[in-house]
Parts: structure tokens; C-alpha cells; sequence
């Protein structure tokens, strides 16, 4: 939207992502698929991402979310927050936590690592999170080579709700310049990985088709035709064809 480009660097290994001057500039990267969800089962998405220097009017946002629902990091101009968005009522709403209140370590320097983050250095952040309506959503940082926890989202216990309609959520990557601060701003995003605890069966339906046993006439001879297309519907995106 409005000045922002995605270019790939090979010498990077990232994708540059940058937003211009002028203000509702933004640029999204997302997962065309949704993130499989296996019931009973914990899952971590792990970011390779590079933040750059805060600024005011500038907001980066990275984790497993949608417009409704999911978990993820924001930096609000120098605000960083970790947020848990939720469609359950009908009506989004967001539970931001800032720095100042994370339940694990800061990486402001006070902390028992002793480690200041450098938004202009390469990391790796983690997001650990469960469903069952009720699960943890916890945030790790790699550093001194240990995961360690930032904070946890305790969501038994303590919500009227699921912590979101679904975990059936996109990776998703974005940046925008809010208030139209001059120059040009970037976001880096290296690799994404994402686990999950125990073997991956193949849940689900299973279904076939088949063509005609008397075969198909094709318009045109020496010109390739599709076989077979499968798509989504439309009004159900969040689905998961294996």
C-alpha cells in the first residue's frame, strides 16, 4: 500500500522490506497457507528477523496472526509489545503487553542475562504456543545459545474465552509508517521455520477422484491441459489440503 516495495537479497539471505514517506505506506508479507494445527500438540514458530533502529511513527508487527485473531510481536516506534489478537466476541480486540511488564526476560540490559537486544543486529525470536481454546502463547529469544523465555501468555484460568477463534492463523510479516515520518524505513525477514511436538500424521478426510475410464478428448492436440485444480473455498481460507 501507497510506497513499499519487498526485494529479495541473495547476499542478505533476507527480504528487505521497506516503507517510504508518505504516511498508510505499508507492506505485508503472508503465508498463502495457513499453519497446520495438530490438537493436544505445542507448536514453535521461530523468526530469523532484523528490526532496525525504532522510530516514532513507524510500526513493525511479525508472529502467526490474520485481521482477527493470532499472536505477535509489535515494535510502536520504540514501544516493543507482545500481542495476542482475538475475534471470540465478534469484535477484534488486541492484549498488548509492553517491555515494562513481560513476565520473563526484558533484554533491556536489567535483566539476569544481563543482555541488551540490538534491534539493528540479526535475531532469532520464537513464538511457543498451544490451543485447545486454553493453551500458553510464550515468546523466546535465542541468546547466549539458550531459548530463553520473555513472557508467557497464561490463558487457563484466566479468560471467558478461547484465546483466539482459531489456530489456524498465516505467518505474517508487516511494516507501516503511521504518521508519515520522512526517509525510508526497513524490515528484515530471514527464515521462518515452524515445529511441532510428536509425529505428523495425516489427519483428516481422504479423498480421491478420478478420470473417465474411456479417457477425455482434449481441443488441441500437442498443447498441455490441466489434470487436476484444487482450490479453497472461498469461505474457507483457513482450511488445510495436505
Amino acid at each position: 500500500v501507497g510506497v513499499g516495495t519487498v526485494t529479495h537479497s541473495v547476499y542478505l539471505s533476507n527480504c528487505i522490506m521497506e516503507v517510504g514517506s508518505t504516511s498508510g505506506s505499508k507492506v505485508i508479507r503472508q503465508t498463502k497457507n495457513v499453519m497446520r494445527y495438530i490438537p493436544g500438540r505445542e507448536a514453535t514458530l521461530t523468526f530469523a528477523i532484523r528490526l532496525e533502529q525504532p522510530q516514532v511513527g513507524i510500526r513493525r508487527r511479525f508472529g502467526l496472526f490474520d485481521e482477527y485473531n493470532g499472536a505477535f510481536f509489535e515494535d510502536d516506534g520504540g514501544t516493543y509489545s507482545y500481542v495476542i489478537r482475538s475475534n471470540t466476541t465478534g469484535i477484534v480486540t488486541e492484549t498488548r503487553v509492553t517491555r515494562d511488564n513481560w513476565n520473563g526476560e526484558k533484554f533491556d540490559g536489567n535483566g539476569w542475562t544481563g543482555v541488551t537486544a540490538d534491534p539493528t543486529k540479526q535475531q532469532m525470536i520464537s513464538i511457543n504456543y498451544e490451543w485447545y481454546g486454553a493453551g500458553i502463547v510464550q515468546f523466546n529469544w535465542l541468546m547466549k545459545n539458550e531459548t530463553i523465555k520473555s513472557h508467557t501468555f497464561d490463558n487457563a484460568n484466566t479468560n471467558n474465552t478461547v484465546w483466539s477463534s482459531t489456530p489456524f492463523l498465516p505467518i505474517r510479516v508487516e511494516i507501516e509508517n503511521i504518521t508519515g515520518v520522512a526517509g525510508t524505513h526497513y524490515l528484515y525477514q530471514g527464515s521462518n521455520s515452524l515445529i511441532q511436538e510428536g509425529e505428523p500424521e495425516k489427519l483428516g478426510t481422504l479423498l480421491s477422484i478420478s478420470n473417465p475410464i474411456t479417457g477425455t478428448t482434449m481441443a488441441s492436440a500437442d498443447t498441455f491441459y490441466p489434470i487436476i485444480s484444487l482450490r479453497l473455498k472461498s469461505d474457507n481460507l483457513t482450511g488445510v489440503m495436505l
